[in-house]
Formats: structure tokens, sequence, C-alpha cells
């Protein structure tokens, strides 16, 4: 069973490079089309736009990374090891679909040809980087890269903040004992017999946590 989880995570491990391989080697190919036919630049980005977004439609990576991390923690008697795994599931699986949604939407992005313009009218002036009422595919490119990186970075750290909640709570399986050991454990322990000061630790630590996602996201809004 150990041989069989070990071929599952390669064989996510080569997923996930052929998938990086994909987009690098892709656009370069689609670079090289559009150069000899400029006609044919919106419907190739559209067409390499299809591959991540048909991944999160049907949960392709999502599936993966719960299958490999359930497969890592079977692999270990360790309850810390178990329990961090089970908590890293939903954080790192949206994640990394965020992250597919947003090469989907940069690679729309940039199926826009070179002379693409629309002149805004004035109550949509505030869209227009260079403020001259004329809006070109090169500034709905940088835009559209500028806010999709910010919204991608904060759901990654929103993520991140998730998944450390998840981690600090005491597993459903904890079993209450005085021969608790490692700091964590002790920790779990003191959160199930409601001791005073790990309860306050712990409400301290995930104020401080959810005031950090929160500041992230003002700053992107």
């Amino acid at each position: 069973k150990a041989g069989q989880n070990l071929l599952h995570l390669l064989w996510t491990a080569l997923l996930f490079g052929g998938t990086y391989a994909w987009f690098l080697k892709g656009t370069q190919i689609v670079d090289s089309l559009v150069s000899f036919s400029p006609k044919l630049e919106a419907a190739a980005f559209l067409m390499l736009a299809c591959g991540p977004l048909l991944a999160v439609r049907y949960g392709l990576f999502s599936r993966e990374i719960r299958l490999r991390l359930q497969g890592l923690a079977a692999m270990h008697s360790s309850l810390l090891w178990k329990h961090t795994l089970a908590a890293l599931e939903n954080p790192l699986a949206i994640a990394t679909s965020t992250f597919l949604l947003f090469l989907t939407v940069n690679l729309v992005a940039r199926g826009l040809s070179h002379d693409f313009a629309i002149a805004l009218p004035p109550h949509l002036l505030f869209l227009d980087p260079s403020g001259d009422g004329i809006l070109t595919a090169m500034e709905i490119e940088s835009s559209v890269l500028l806010y999709s990186r910010g919204l991608f970075l904060a759901i990654l750290r929103t993520c991140l903040c998730w998944f450390l909640v998840n981690v600090k709570r005491p597993p459903n399986n904890f079993k209450i004992d005085g021969g608790a050991a490692g700091l964590v454990q002790k920790f779990w322990h003191g959160l199930t017999k409601r001791h005073g000061t790990f309860v306050i630790a712990d409400l301290v630590t995930t104020s401080l946590l959810l005031a950090g996602a929160i500041l992230v996201w003002l700053r992107v809004l």
C-alpha cells in the first residue's frame, strides 16, 4: 500500500509538472503562431485557457490533492501528521483551483489583439489607467494581471490562515490523557479540558489570524 501511495504521489507531481510545462510551452507556441498569423491570436489564447478552466470545472487537481494527502496520511500512525494533512486538504485544493483560474483569466486577457481599443464613456473613465478615455489591449492585460494577482495572493493568504486555524484545533479522535507528549498535543489537551490559559491563547491566535486575513482583503478591495 505504501508503494501504491508513492506511485500516486509521483503521478500527482508529474501532473503538476506537466501542466506547468504545458503552460510555458503553450504560450511559446501561441506567440510563434501569432507572429505567423495575427488573426489567430484570440482563438489560440482562448484554446490555451480552456486547459486550466476544465481542470477547475471537473476538479482534476482538487481531487488529486485530496487523494494524495489522504494516501500520505495513511502511511503514518502519527495523529499530528494525520491531522496536519487533513487540515491541509481543503485550503490547498482551493488555492490550486484559484491559481488555475488566475491562469485562465490572464490567458483570456492576452487573447486581445494588440490593436484593440475601445472608447470609454465618462462614467467608466476610472477603468482607464492612462486616463485618456481609450482602453487599449495592453492596458486591459496589465490591469487584469494586477487585480487578479492581488486577488490570488489574498485567497492564498486566506487559505494559509484557514489551514493554521484548522491545524490548531484538536482532532475529533483526540483522546484526553495525562501523558500527552509534545507541545501541540499538550495544547490540544489544554483546549479539550478547557484550561483558561490554553483557551485564551487559542482565542488570541484565532483573532490574529482572522485579522490578518481581513487586512489582506481590505488592501485588495
